[in-house]
């Protein structure tokens, strides 16, 4: 129904997905997202058990349908929006018009004093350097192979883990006892699951789907936020019924570097798109992402909005800004990983600093270490 979903400018926000950020998020980042009239929303979010809502029960349960809407608008921002004094949150394109419409330029002092990180970014726009000094927020999804990168993951701070097993291998399907560790330790990370049965191609017999269905199901069930796959004909095409069978239960769906290895990137792209799932992890058809950035800039621009670009492979701290700004993207993929007695670990120290270089508005102190 209409009432599941409520515009906001060119783009309708689920309240599922107004949730899933909710959840992500830690309490003591939401200093990033405005006055403490929409914190204290979004700590009323955190409350809430997960499931689908309508605007109307969001509203009610929250008691205040006006903060909810608010803080939508740092969702449609993906997700952190500009914060100004007037208590309004306005996206980059609206900032100088809402300055004007609101009087920024009178310089008054918040009511609230924030705190050290948004004083900065207050007193640059203040100076009328906010188009330069304020910024998206940029996210960082972190592979993680086994419970020490999990750890290492939130650490440094990032908000999203893609969690599997055997690195070494590509990535397979995680233990349930990892992602079990994982969701009552974490319970505000966003986590998806890669759902792989074996190493080699992405071509799935029927028992092999059936498996991988019947794991999409467990996954889930045991708190998974979203869901990692990817089938291929022999051919290179996307195969779209052995798909259509994995995203009857899934949620939230990455569809994985399978793409990479498509013969026809474009078709590829728009049936991803058909199939419903939510973003492409893609190095652009390249060994690495730093070598694919035309080809994922040319797929985000013919996505135009449908699905979400996520590139990865081969992510450090030293191009991942520079990846970023090529390809136009807001998310980046990377394992931050080092080789630790044999086997690929996160390094929290790496999932810091790339964090530090695609979002560096916010500056060493700002972005947890």
């Amino acid at each position: 129904p209409a009432e599941e979903t409520f515009s906001l400018g060119t783009r309708k926000i689920d309240t599922e997905e107004l949730l899933e950020y909710a959840t992500y998020l830690k309490w003591e980042d939401l200093r990033l997202f405005g006055t403490p009239f929409q914190m204290n929303v979004w700590k009323k979010l955190f409350d809430l058990p997960r499931k689908l809502y309508s605007y109307t029960e969001l509203a009610a349960l929250v008691d205040n349908p006006q903060g909810v809407r608010a803080v939508a608008h740092v969702v449609a921002l993906n997700p952190v929006a500009y914060v100004i004094p007037c208590h309004l949150v306005v996206p980059k394109e609206s900032l100088d018009k809402a300055a004007e419409i609101h009087s920024l330029a009178q310089k008054t002092v918040p009511a609230v004093q924030p705190g050290r990180g948004r004083l900065r970014l207050w007193q640059r726009a203040q100076a009328g350097t906010h188009q330069t000094a304020v910024g998206r927020m940029k996210l960082l999804e972190v592979c993680c192979g086994n419970l020490d990168s999990v750890h290492a993951a939130v650490k440094g701070g990032a908000p999203r883990i893609e969690l599997c097993s055997s690195l070494e291998l590509d990535g397979l399907t995680p233990s349930w006892e990892d992602l079990c560790t994982a969701r009552a330790l974490y319970p505000q990370l966003t986590i998806h699951v890669l759902i792989r049965p074996r190493p080699g191609d992405f071509c799935y017999s029927p028992a092999e789907l059936q498996q991988m269905a019947a794991d999409i199901r467990t996954a889930l069930s045991l708190g998974a936020d979203g869901i990692v796959i990817g089938c291929l004909t022999p051919s290179g095409d996307v195969d779209v019924p052995a798909m259509q069978v994995l995203m009857a239960d899934a949620r939230h769906v990455t569809f994985h570097r399978a793409f990479d290895v498509c013969r026809q990137p474009f078709d590829a792209l728009e049936t991803i798109i058909g199939l419903g799932c939510t973003r492409l992890l893609t190095s652009g058809q390249a060994p690495t992402v730093a070598e694919g950035t035309d080809m994922v800039r040319a797929l985000r621009e013919r996505a135009d909005g449908r699905i979400g670009l996520l590139p990865g492979c081969g992510v450090t701290p030293r191009n991942a800004r520079r990846i970023l700004e090529l390809t136009g993207c807001t998310e980046i993929h990377a394992s931050a990983s080092h080789t630790v007695n044999g086997r690929k670990v996160t390094s929290s120290r790496t999932v810091a600093a790339i964090l530090r270089q695609i979002n560096p508005a916010f500056g060493r102190g700002i972005l947890p270490e």
